[in-house]
């Protein structure tokens, strides 16, 4: 299976919408490629895609945002040397919590760029945080953003990916607040982003069925990915931080926090940071 991601790795950057959509036409039905130099945020532009009748799988990248962001519309620094692509799946069902497609997502992208560095010989081992950062040895390496449309029979959902490939300038780095790493400082192994993307969209098919069909078993791969379960962390909430041992996550999605007063719920944060590595 692995060998089929091999006619993607000879598309080179800049990316070749054509040949990209026909080598995709193996994963997922119909696919479509907009890409573009440059743009204010590819989730933006999907969604308005979205909203006035686009529907998947559609793929919007740019070669660089002017105002992409992440969760609570927090900037997410989007230089040249990243891949930064939008994806529109076809209408979801309402079989499962909507909550956790964000972790399918995730868990789609920690599995693409495993698969993509065993296929160019080195190997890779991101992490999951969550609700929806990848980080490997060094740092902050990709992240997540999810947004919805609400339909009559469903849910249409714009899954934003941000992965840094190559090393960030000094400047760019001062306006992150993680410490950040990038594919090439993890592993040189000659990334591409047609080949991620083929990585990427592959695996999400797969966990997009597992969202519909197998929640439990999505959740299951989705901690096995994660290294901060049992761990004692402080979480990043809108209000005042709340601190305990993560003990997983819940049938939507929501963190599982054991603190001194027992065991609460967190749907919702600015992220996590480990105490006792």
């Amino acid at each position: 299976m692995m060998n089929d991601l091999t006619e993607a790795h000879n598309l080179n950057d800049p990316v070749d919408r054509k040949r990209l959509e026909a080598v995709l036409r193996r994963y997922v039905p119909g696919p479509r490629v907009l890409w573009k130099p440059s743009c204010a945020s590819t989730n933006e532009e999907l969604m308005n895609l979205a909203r006035a009748g686009e529907r998947g799988w559609v793929l919007l990248g740019t070669d660089r945002q002017s105002e992409g962001r992440g969760r609570h519309r927090r900037r997410w620094v989007s230089p040249l040397g990243g891949l930064y692509l939008s994806v529109l799946p076809p209408l979801l069902p309402e079989e499962s919590p909507i909550t956790l497609v964000p972790l399918a997502v995730g868990l789609a992208l920690s599995e693409a760029l495993r698969d993509e560095a065993v296929q160019r010989g080195g190997e890779l081992d991101p992490r999951l945080k969550w609700p929806n950062d990848i980080f490997a040895r060094r740092g902050k390496l990709a992240g997540v953003l999810c947004e919805t449309i609400k339909e009559e029979d469903g849910w249409l959902v714009v899954a934003g990916i941000g992965i840094n490939l190559r090393p960030l300038s000094l400047e760019n780095k001062r306006l992150i607040v993680d410490e950040v790493t990038s594919l090439d400082e993890e592993a040189d192994l000659g990334w591409t982003r047609s080949g991620l993307i083929v990585a990427f969209i592959r695996r999400l098919s797969e966990r997009l069925r597992d969202w519909k069909d197998r929640p439990e078993k999505l959740r299951r791969d989705w901690l096995a990915a994660a290294d901060f379960i049992g761990k004692t962390v402080r979480v990043k909430t809108g209000e005042a931080p709340v601190e305990g041992v993560a003990e997983g996550i819940d049938e939507n999605g929501g963190l599982l926090l054991q603190t001194s007063g027992g065991t609460t719920t967190i749907n919702a944060a600015e992220g996590i940071e480990v105490l006792d590595e």
